[in-house]
This record gives C-alpha cells, sequence and structure tokens, in this order.
C-alpha cells in the first residue's frame, strides 16, 4: 500500500498550464475592463441627470401646489447650513422656494432667483456632492436658475421674458461623442421649455446644437 501511494502521481499545474491561464486571464481583463469603466461612466452621468430632472419636476409641482415662485439654482456651497447660488455650471444646485418669505407673493418682487433664508425663504431639496470627471454646462450660465410660476411655467424675474433652457452634463475626457455608432451621446442634456417640461435626451447631434460640453 504505502508503494503503491508513492507511485500516485501529485495532482497540480504545471508551469505551462499556470502561464497559459494567466495569459488567458490578462486577455479577458484587457477586453472586459474597458467595457467596465464605460459601464461606470454612464451609470454616473445617467444619475446626475436624472437627479437634476428629479429636481426640476419637485419645482414645477411645489410652484403649481404652494402657488408661489420655485427655483431651481447652481450653487458652489450646497452642503452647507446656509447654501447660495453662485451663477455657475449646475455641479451643484439647490430647490428653494423664492417668495422673500410673503405668503402673498407681490408681484414684481418675488422670484430674484437668490436664496435668501433670512427673509423666510425655504429650502427644499440640495444636489449631492459635485462628481469628479463630471461637469455641467448651461445656456444660462449668467443667471444660473431655471424658475416655475404658479401656474408651473418657467418664469424669469421682474417680467423678463423666459427662453428655453438647457443644462448639459458631460464626461470630462469624453464631451459630446457617439456612442456605439448610433446618434446617443456620451454626454446628457436636462431641457426645460417655456411651458416649464423638464426632460431629458441623449441625442448627440441635439447636444451638439445646444453647444455640446465645454461651453
Amino acid at each position: 500500500m504505502l508503494r503503491r501511494a508513492m507511485k500516485a502521481k501529485a495532482a497540480g499545474f504545471t508551469l505551462i498550464e499556470l502561464m497559459v491561464t494567466i495569459v488567458i486571464l490578462a486577455v479577458l481583463l484587457g477586453i472586459g475592463a474597458p467595457s467596465f469603466a464605460e459601464f461606470i461612466r454612464n451609470s454616473r452621468i445617467t444619475s446626475k441627470s436624472n437627479e437634476l430632472l428629479a429636481a426640476m419636476h419637485l419645482a414645477r409641482g411645489e410652484a403649481i401646489k404652494r402657488r408661489v415662485p420655485i427655483t431651481v439654482c447652481s450653487s458652489d456651497d450646497a452642503q452647507k447650513d446656509s447654501p447660495g447660488c453662485d451663477g455657475a455650471s449646475f455641479d451643484e444646485w439647490i430647490v428653494f422656494v423664492d417668495d422673500d418669505g410673503n405668503a402673498d407673493v407681490p408681484s414684481g418682487n418675488e422670484g430674484n432667483g437668490s436664496f435668501e433664508p433670512a427673509s423666510g425663504e425655504t429650502l427644499l431639496r440640495r444636489s449631492g456632492d459635485a462628481t469628479r470627471g463630471i461637469s455641467a454646462y448651461s445656456n444660462e450660465s449668467a443667471n444660473g436658475y431655471v424658475q416655475f410660476g404658479l401656474d408651473g411655467f418657467q418664469r424669469r424675474h421682474l417680467g423678463a421674458a423666459p427662453v428655453d433652457l438647457d443644462i448639459r452634463i458631460c464626461h470630462d475626457s469624453k464631451g459630446n461623442k457617439i456612442a456605439s455608432g448610433t446618434d446617443e451621446s456620451t454626454a446628457r442634456a436636462v431641457l426645460i421649455v417655456r411651458t416649464g417640461r423638464p426632460e431629458v435626451t441623449r441625442s448627440y447631434s441635439r447636444i451638439a446644437d445646444l453647444g455640446g460640453c465645454g461651453s
């Protein structure tokens, strides 16, 4: 019995078999890693655009329900106790009741696009932290806010004429590029028409017409 056990062949891998296995794994990782990175990148942009879209729907719904102007503004300090509207990009944002604390909403003075908690304005929602590698661009970067009136329509302060607004959400390394040989972009755009209806698009041509990524 002892002699038979000693003659038994030892189980295991040879060095050549181990090297072949490592090469195969390296090839599979080389193929799969870019796809996985693309999946993560796409998920982050989708999450950011859907978060912003939900904020627009909330603002519009609250404006109709409360019968006061509701504003979504860009903010560099959305996570602070008293965040402000900075007029830059929508990497971060806040949603608030923009009535200067006056329940009667006097025409002409309400809805100035600036969060003023000292005047009694209420913060309704704030974004998460800015996501590294993702930037937002808007055709209203100078004003930095989107506002909804009592009827749910988009409005501007002091009766200024509203315009169709867009906020483009782009990955810094990808920009507005065609994904998978279609008209689908690697970027997203949140659109708010003058009637106040918000939507998200990932059409490459439509985002390009809006200015693409970087402007």
